[in-house]
């Protein structure tokens, strides 16, 4: 009767045992599914604020008057730095 008893204990501690490692596995899991639920808020949020810059951009180009892709961007080439004296004088004139 005394082994069955010791083999009933040792079979209750291995199942707490089990128990234990599966609520450390439990634990981690969650956690782990946090932070995948923080760094999706956080792409959200980055998302979001792109998406609002990106509208406003696009709001102030259509009140100026055009998209400002269609603005040259840089000097390369004489047309372009005459179109930025063209807007420089413009804009001292508007003065």
């Amino acid at each position: 009767m005394a082994a069955k008893e010791e083999e009933w204990r040792a079979v209750k501690a291995t199942m707490a045992a089990c128990d234990q490692a599966k609520d450390v596995q439990l634990a981690q899991t969650w956690d782990d599914l946090r932070r995948m639920q923080a760094v999706h808020a956080a792409d959200t949020r980055l998302w979001e604020v792109e998406r609002s810059a990106l509208v406003k951009s696009q709001s102030a180009a259509a009140a100026f008057g055009g998209n400002q892709s269609d603005r040259p961007t840089t000097l390369g080439s004489g047309q372009s730095a005459a179109v930025a004296v063209d807007e420089g004088q413009l804009e001292r004139s508007a003065r």
